[in-house]
C-alpha cells in the first residue's frame, strides 16, 4: 500500500509540475507576443508622431515660403492683368505645394491695395479648408495686397442628405429634386422641388447653430452652386411635386447644367475668375485664439482655434451690384 500510494504522489507531482510547465509556457509566450504588440504599437505610434511632425514642419515651412513670396513681390501680385503673370504663377504653384486643392485668386484694387484670395478647389474637410484658415491667420499685414478668404466652389460630388425632426426623416436627395431659374434684379431666382422641404421651416430650428435662418435647402444650394454662385441666387422658394410647374422643372443632376443656369440668369461667369477686376472675398476671418467666444459649424469643426466671421466691405458692394 505504501509503495502504491507513493506511485500515486510520484504521479501527482509529475502531473502537476507538467501542468505548471505548460501554463508557464503558456503564459510566457502569450507575454512574449504581447510585448512584441506593444512594441509594435509603440514604434507605429512612434512612426506616426513622427510622420505628423514631418508634415506639419513641412506645411510651416510651405506656408512661409508662400507668404515671404507674396510679400516680396505684391506690388507685381496688385498689378497682374491676367493669370499668366510670371508672379501670379508662381504663387499658385507655391500655394499648391501646401495643399494641391488650394487656389489664388486676385480681384479688385481699392486704395492701391488688392484683394488676394485663397480657397479650396473642393469645399471638405481633408486639410484645404483647415490650410486656408491657418493661412488667413497667419497671413502678415501688406501695403500692397489684401490677403482674405475666398468664396468656395461647389462639391464635385452631391450627397444625400438626411434630417431627422421629431424622429421623421427628411431628405434632400439631389437625384430626385428638380429646379427652375430666372433672372431677377441683381441676380437669379431658384424655385426647387422637393417635398421633403416643404415644411423646412418648421422641423429646421435645430438644424444648424448658424441660425433658424439656415435651412437645409440653403445647405443644398451652397454643396450644389458653391458660395460665389449662392450669393447671387436673390429668392429660393420650395414647391412640392404636385405643383404643375414641376412637369417642366429640370433635374437638379447634373450639377453643371443647375450652375450653367443660375450663372446664365444672373448673367455673371460659371466659375470665379482667377484674375478679376471685381473681389470675391467672401468673408474676411479675425482669429480669436485667445478668447472665449465661438463660432458654430464647420469653421469650429475643421480647425482647433475659433474664428469670428465678418462681411467685409468689398462683399457688401458685391452683393448690391
Amino acid at each position: 500500500m505504501q509503495a502504491e500510494s507513493k506511485v500515486r504522489l510520484i504521479i501527482n507531482v509529475l502531473c502537476l509540475s507538467a501542468y505548471v510547465l505548460i501554463v508557464a509556457a503558456y503564459i510566457g509566450v502569450l507575454t512574449h507576443w504581447y510585448s512584441i504588440a506593444v512594441t509594435a504599437l509603440q514604434l507605429s505610434r512612434a512612426t506616426a508622431h513622427k510622420s505628423r511632425l514631418l508634415e506639419e514642419n513641412r506645411l510651416n515651412s510651405a506656408r512661409s515660403d508662400f507668404f515671404k513670396y507674396v510679400s516680396l513681390n505684391q506690388a507685381k501680385l496688385r498689378d497682374a492683368s491676367n493669370a499668366d503673370f510670371p508672379e501670379f504663377v508662381e504663387g499658385q504653384r507655391l500655394l499648391s505645394k501646401i495643399h494641391p486643392d488650394l487656389l489664388l485668386k486676385l480681384g479688385s484694387t481699392t486704395n492701391l491695395c488688392r484683394d488676394v484670395m485663397i480657397t479650396s478647389r473642393v469645399c471638405s474637410g481633408e486639410n484645404s479648408c483647415l490650410q486656408c484658415l491657418l493661412l488667413l491667420r497667419e497671413a502678415p499685414v501688406l501695403k500692397s495686397i489684401r490677403i482674405g478668404l475666398g468664396a468656395h466652389p461647389h462639391q464635385l460630388k452631391m450627397r444625400v442628405h438626411a434630417y431627422y425632426f421629431n424622429n421623421i426623416p427628411y431628405k434632400t436627395d439631389p437625384s430626385k429634386m428638380r429646379y427652375a431659374v430666372s433672372p431677377v434684379v441683381g441676380g437669379a431666382r431658384v424655385i426647387l422641388f422637393c417635398d421633403d422641404l416643404l415644411s423646412q421651416s418648421e422641423w429646421s430650428s435645430d438644424f444648424s447653430d448658424f441660425g433658424a435662418q439656415y435651412k437645409p435647402s440653403d445647405l443644398f444650394l451652397d454643396s450644389m452652386l458653391g458660395e460665389y454662385l449662392r450669393k447671387h441666387v436673390r429668392e429660393v422658394s420650395i414647391r412640392g411635386k404636385d405643383d404643375p410647374a414641376f412637369a417642366t422643372a429640370t433635374d437638379c443632376l447634373p450639377s453643371e447644367r443647375f450652375r450653367r443656369d443660375v450663372a446664365t440668369a444672373a448673367n455673371i461667369p460659371v466659375t470665379i475668375p482667377a484674375v478679376s477686376s471685381k473681389s470675391y472675398i467672401y468673408h474676411s476671418v479675425d482669429s480669436e485664439k485667445n478668447s472665449n467666444s465661438s463660432v458654430s459649424g464647420w469653421y469650429r469643426d475643421r480647425c482647433k482655434w475659433s474664428f469670428e466671421l465678418h462681411s467685409n466691405d468689398s462683399d457688401n458692394n458685391s452683393r448690391n451690384e
